[in-house]
């Protein structure tokens, strides 16, 4: 497997392997999702290495052939250590969303000092549970339409939902007096668990609700799962990667991707 090294990929690969088909091809590995046609994450292109300026328009044709039903155009890479991330502007001039990700790992971890001892955190289970944890989901969608976003994130949480039945992991809730107020999810495949979706209800920020559940999750996903490392992603500059980093997480692995899409149609 290309950069089968890559905590990145290996932790994406608990997913795409479950709903999606992910074929290794010369220079970069292509991952389709065809049950969730409009998730941008499940149908892109992983460069094996940072691609060449005089390659860009080459990978937008690959992606092109081998995705010609796709609504976007996704390509994805490893940042080498120690080295300056390429210039991205021809994809900027274009439209293209930049992202810039950093991915986390711990093995021991730091009890926050802000630990909300009000919350009941617990597995989600029932129906209930399952439709408290996409409406609050919804709730955090400020970048896209929102009837295409619900049927995404619909689709996108009954994987999940598939997955938690099959026993790959569980997602998780924090309640405070019976109102899901924050919430994430820990899939693992062998040694390896990866963390998704971290959400807290937008009323209820700066309470420790992110921190006290990252913090529980952790410690107990190590002394029940015999896991060897726990990764998280986080955008780089966004606060939820310092908040991770006080908890213990070190950064391990950094990545750069570049998106478009017709924003007059989501």
């Amino acid at each position: 497997m290309p950069h089968s090294h890559s905590i990145a990929q290996q932790s994406e690969s608990i997913f795409h392997r479950f709903s999606g088909i992910v074929t290794h091809k010369d220079g970069y590995t292509l991952v389709k999702t065809p049950s969730n046609p409009t998730y941008f994450g499940g149908h892109y292109l992983i460069l094996d290495s940072p691609p060449e300026a005089d390659k860009f328009t080459h990978w937008e044709q690959t992606f092109r052939n081998e995705l010609p039903d796709s609504e976007h155009l996704l390509l994805s890479w490893r940042c080498p250590d120690n080295q300056e991330d390429i210039d991205v502007s021809y994809f900027s001039g274009k439209g293209y969303d930049i992202s810039h990700s950093v991915y986390l790992t711990a093995k021991q971890f730091r009890e926050p000092e802000q630990l909300n001892h009000s919350l009941t955190i617990r597995k989600i289970i029932s129906d209930d549970d399952w439709s408290a944890v996409l409406e609050l989901d919804l709730l955090q969608n400020k970048n896209f339409e929102p009837e295409k976003y619900r049927t995404f994130a619909t689709t996108h949480y009954q994987t999940y939902r598939e997955m938690t039945a099959q026993g790959l992991g569980d997602w998780y809730g924090a309640f405070l007096n019976d109102q899901l107020v924050g919430h994430l999810g820990l899939y693992y495949d062998g040694e390896i668990g990866r963390f998704q979706n971290v959400v807290t209800h937008p009323d209820f920020r700066r309470q420790g609700i992110c921190k006290t559940l990252v913090y529980s999750v952790s410690t107990q996903a190590k002394t029940t799962l015999n896991l060897e490392s726990l990764v998280l992603e986080a955008d780089e500059e966004y606060i939820a990667a310092n908040i991770y980093k006080s908890l213990g997480y070190e950064e391990t692995e950094r990545t750069m991707s570049v998106c478009w899409y017709d924003k007059t149609k989501w």
